[in-house]
Order: structure tokens, then sequence, then C-alpha cells
């Protein structure tokens, strides 16, 4: 919490500040929980909704008599109820930044935090169970095209195996590596290399990220030293052009010699 600020008074910029991003609408999950957490933090009430600031014990409704016992309930008191302003306030914001088809998904959440997770449940956690089966293929299915870089292949395939991963499926790292090198297009240089990986006592996306960088880095340069030399050889072939050329038929020593006796009166 900021210093000296209240939980209301750090949530009370104005709603229209709050959903200059388009409400959650089903389709959209992916971008606006992005939004929504950064609004969330802007008014401090994100730790509420993540659950890292934790709910407190909520203190007996009755007043103790006693004077230190009075202190301390008022002090707990406060706490509890200073949160729960915070988790209100945060219900407030992510309900009014989602359409009204959205509020019965969350219609049994009594916190922030339920109400956070029972979108997050589904939109993400139920799409990935769909999804995973999709990613499996997506790894065996990919073929890498040389108009692209390399490294953003590689960085495409490690991408779908964390996917996978991250959805809760186990994928041995060799499964993502012998994809890779089986991507790979079917030309003489490239079936060499393939056959160069799988050779390897050890084939990991490590070790095939690493030798396809290096040949794909080889290739490029190969490819641009190819077009300096065909750039020079232009050149000179451009420089030759507009030269005087002395015509090829004869001798010219003997028709000089001829020209000038025929001058002379000779022969």
């Amino acid at each position: 919490m900021g210093p000296g600020r209240e939980p209301l008074e750090m949530a009370s910029t104005s709603l229209s500040d709050s959903f200059r991003f388009t409400k959650l609408n089903g389709s959209n999950y992916a971008i606006w929980c992005q939004h929504m957490k950064a609004t969330l933090q802007a008014r401090y009430l994100w730790l509420v909704v993540s659950g890292d600031e934790t709910k407190p014990t909520a203190p007996a409704d009755a007043k103790p008599t006693q004077a230190d016992e009075l202190t301390a309930w008022k002090a707990d008191r406060k706490e509890y109820l200073d949160w729960l302003q915070k988790d209100q306030a945060a219900q407030g914001l992510m309900k009014g930044a989602s359409d009204p088809a959205q509020w019965p998904h969350i219609s049994t959440a009594t916190t922030s935090k339920e109400m956070w997770e029972a979108w997050e449940k589904l939109y993400v956690k139920n799409q990935q169970a769909l999804n995973v089966h999709y990613w499996f293929e997506d790894p065996y299915t990919r073929k890498y095209d040389e108009s692209t870089p390399m490294a953003d292949h590689i960085a495409t395939m490690l991408d779908i195996g964390q996917k996978i991963t991250g959805a809760g499926e186990t994928l041995p790292d060799v499964h993502i590596a012998r994809a890779l090198v089986l991507s790979l297009p079917r030309t003489q240089t490239w079936e060499f290399v393939k056959t160069l990986l799988f050779s390897k006592e050890t084939l990991t996306t490590e070790v095939v990220a690493t030798e396809l960088t290096a040949h794909a880095t080889r290739a490029e340069r190969e490819k641009s030293n190819e077009s300096v030399l065909y750039a020079a050889s232009k050149r000179r072939q451009q420089k030759g052009k507009g030269k005087p050329k002395f015509p090829r038929k004869g001798n010219p020593s003997r028709m000089i010699f001829v020209a000038t006796a025929t001058n002379k009166g000779i022969g």
C-alpha cells in the first residue's frame, strides 16, 4: 500500500480511466487480462487479486471492554476493513471491465481472487486442455522456410514445446530436437546436416539449435560472398563496354604499307 493512502482513495480514479481497453467479451481474454492486471497494479489492488496479500481474520463483532484489548481489536478491525475495501474495489473494477455476458462465470466467486481465477480457468486452462492435442501435432508438421531466419524458426519450435509442458503435459526434450531436424528441407545440403545430427549420441534442443544456427550463418555468409563477387563481375563488364575496337580483318601493318605504296605510285 502506498504511504498515507487509504484503500478507497487508491482506487478512486474515475472508471472511464480504467476502461481504455475493450471489455472482456469471451474472445479477447489474452489481451484483456494484461490490461486488467496493469489497471489493478496501478491502483495498488493486484496483490489482493493475486493472493499475495491474504485476507486477515475477521475480528470479533463485540467490542472488548478492557482498554488494551480494545486497542488491539480496533487495529485488527481496521486491517480487516482495509483489505475488504480493496477486495471490493478490485471486484468492482473487474466486473465493470467485462460484458454482462461474462458475469455468470463468476457468480459463485466471493473475492476478487476467485473472480480472476474463474475467468483464468475458463479462458486459459480449459482452452489449453483442448489446444494441447494440436500442439503435439504441430512440431512434426511444421517445416522450415529458408526465406525466414533460422533463429525465428527455432524459437517457434521451442515455444510449442513450452506450451505443451505449460499445459501440464510431459514432453521429453528429444522430441522437439528431433522435430527440429525433421523440419529441414529435403535438399542435399540439409540432408547432410540431418545425417550429422542424427548420428550424435545425444540429441538435445541445445545441440540441434547450435548446429542449425551455425549452418544457417555459414550459408548466409557464402550467399553474401557470392553476391559481392557477382556484383564485382558486373562492374568489370560495365567498365569494358564503350572502349574502341580495331577491325581484326587483315594485317594492320600490311594495310599501312599498301596505302603508302599506292600514294607513291609503287606497284
